[in-house]
């Protein structure tokens, strides 16, 4: 029998309305994302607000408070529902330069990609795979619990003033849903290209309040779930977090 979730009205709403449309970064276990910003940390192209989880899993969906979002000048109909029923979420484009692997490509008719060492901190060395990509990316996170993942994002913008004068790794560990970690790293001192932001595909990106409105336009019939886990948890519950610098090196690939 064919998976009747593919087509129909409401599959194509879904489709259509869902944040996936946009080229979002998805970084699995043990990958290291490689990117420069392409915002500079007061713009458009960065917002962190409060989203409601509508649905039961896993057709749950993350629609956002319109009162959080305007600064309490628009009324939300889920918080008349449950006001406590809120996370914490940002998004922002990067330029994703590449993408560190633990392992080769999965894809048996895909390219290979090229197999690197990468110097760690420690002075170890790690076999990884590096995949090309050079093109904007949508990266959307929780805030993590007591906000520990987004504190790595202020940090890095009030010690670079700009966010576009460095380049970064987003490095993910774990892959279920209570023991992932996302580590935010310097990896050195180089400004983002002027030229990039003269792409049409980036000027062209559309601000982030715009995509995070989207959500509005799909809501499920069922009723609201609780808090998600990643908020409000206990200071000694927090994931480890680092804004060490990986690397002063101009190239710590071997």
């Amino acid at each position: 029998m064919p998976d009747e979730t593919h087509y129909g009205v409401a599959a194509a709403e879904a489709a259509m309305s869902s944040r996936d449309r946009w080229p979002r970064i998805k970084p699995q276990d043990g990958e290291r994302v490689r990117f420069h910003f392409l915002t500079d940390g007061s713009d458009p192209w960065l917002v962190g607000t409060k989203f409601h989880k509508i649905g039961e899993f896993p057709n749950s969906r993350d629609i956002v408070c319109t009162q959080a979002l305007s600064q309490g000048n628009e009324a939300c109909g889920f918080c008349d529902m449950d006001s406590t029923n809120r996370r914490n979420m940002f998004a922002c484009w990067i330029w994703t330069e590449f993408i560190l692997h633990p392992h080769d490509n999965p894809d048996e008719e895909g390219e290979a990609w090229e197999q690197k060492q990468l110097a760690l901190p420690n002075g170890r060395k790690l076999a990884v795979f590096k995949e090309d990509i050079k093109k904007p990316q949508l990266l959307w996170l929780p805030a993590g619990k007591q906000k520990a993942w987004w504190s790595q994002f202020t940090t890095a913008w009030m010690t670079s003033g700009n966010l576009r004068r460095h380049f970064y790794e987003l490095h993910r560990i774990g892959g279920g849903r209570d023991d992932t970690n996302y580590i935010l790293t310097t990896v050195k001192e180089d400004p983002l290209a002027d030229d990039i932001l003269q792409l049409d595909e980036v000027k062209n990106l559309p601000n982030i309040e715009d995509i995070f409105r989207e959500t509005l336009r799909f809501t499920p019939t069922t009723g609201l779930l609780g808090t998600d886990s990643l908020d409000g948890a206990t200071p000694e519950d927090l994931p480890t977090v680092s804004t060490t610098a990986a690397s002063t090196a101009d190239d710590d690939l071997i």
